[in-house]
């Protein structure tokens, strides 16, 4: 764990180890010291995330996947952080679409908050395909001169394009 020369102590692996020094003319008197070799602090050089944007429909997931560098580093912890949480949550890689819109996702070193990765997320609204129309009559009479409402809806009612268009045969 650690070398001596002469009193010079120089670590060479994390752990312990006993020094002793000895007197040359009488090797019965001698001292110890107890040599506590901690591991060097390897700081984060940087933060990098597998996506730097992702599309993604309300309601669903993805996760995300940080990686610190060095692979060594001593404190790999990350804090994880949402722009707007009304778009996008966050949880410890964990994306979930809230609501359309668009938000950051960081991810942040934390041990000196210096070293950081951003991931846009965009939310659009859940493609619900239409399967169907209504009317709410399916005859009407009127005389000429009269006017007549007739109501349509598209179905289901959360379909995605609710639009319209109404035509006449004659």
């Amino acid at each position: 764990m650690a070398t001596v020369n002469n009193g010079m102590v120089t670590p060479v692996a994390a752990g312990s180890a006993i020094i002793t020094v000895t007197s040359v003319a009488d090797d019965t008197k001698m001292a110890q010291c107890t040599v506590t070799v901690i591991p060097a602090t390897i700081a984060v050089t940087g933060v990098s995330l597998n996506k730097t944007e992702i599309w993604m429909t309300e309601g669903k997931t993805e996760t995300l996947t940080a990686s610190v560098a060095p692979e060594d580093a001593t404190d790999k912890d990350l804090i994880w952080d949402s722009s707007d949480e009304s778009v996008a949550t966050v949880n410890d890689g964990v994306v979930t679409a809230v609501a359309p819109g668009i938000a950051t996702v960081t991810v942040t070193s934390a041990a000196d908050g210096s070293k950081q990765a951003e991931c846009t997320v965009m939310v659009s609204r859940e493609t619900v395909l239409v399967t169907g129309v209504k009317m709410d009559k399916s005859t009407l009479s009127l005389a000429i001169g009269e006017a007549g409402t007739i109501a349509a809806a598209v179905e289901p009612a959360n379909a995605w394009n609710t639009d319209l268009i109404w035509i006449t045969s004659n």
